[in-house]
């Protein structure tokens, strides 16, 4: 009895393993896809299982689950947005006529890394020959689908020339002074 109603975990395990897989092999959309059916599979289960742990576990568990799904769907939509768009590789005016900075990070290819200073690389651009600061900041998996807030001109604090976003991380490409 205890072993039959158990058996949705297992089976649930099985899809989120298999979505964890596919994740691992950057197919994001099939990876949703598994984690859909496997939060299905633990909502649906945990409603006739009797033991209040087992429960609880898996209520926590799904609430990760769904977190991470909710994650990926963010992920997707802002590939597809991107992808709609087209990422434009240089800076551009806005509608309020002020210059956009962020980039393509395909341009990330344009800069060879001379070394370090404290906790930023210095690099240079090899299409121009300048050398420029760049501060990597790591992203949170926590707000994943708010848009990025740069702040400007801030006294004391060299310029930003411009930024870079990736999936994990928003480079900030800042003058350098020696």
């Amino acid at each position: 009895q205890e072993i039959a109603q158990s058996q949705y975990i297992f089976v649930a395990a099985q899809q989120i393993s298999a979505a964890q897989q596919c994740e691992q092999q950057h197919d994001y959309r099939e990876a949703l896809n598994y984690y859909r059916e496997g939060v299905g599979t633990l909502l649906q289960g945990v409603q006739d299982d009797s033991d209040g742990t087992r429960r609880e576990a898996v209520r926590r568990k799904t609430a990760q689950y769904l977190q991470r799904a909710e994650q990926l769907m963010s992920r997707l939509t802002r590939k597809e947005k991107k992808h709609q768009e087209g990422d434009d590789p240089v800076p551009s005016m806005n509608s309020s006529g002020e210059v956009e900075l962020k980039c393509s990070s395909l341009e990330l290819r344009h800069y060879c890394i001379l070394g370090t200073a404290g906790s930023v690389l210095v690099a240079t651009d090899t299409t121009n020959g300048e050398t420029y600061a760049i501060k990597v900041l790591l992203k949170s998996d926590i707000g994943g689908a708010e848009k990025t807030i740069l702040p400007r001109n801030i006294p004391f604090m060299v310029p930003v020339i411009r930024y870079h976003e990736t999936d994990t991380a928003i480079l900030l490409v800042l003058k350098f002074i020696r």
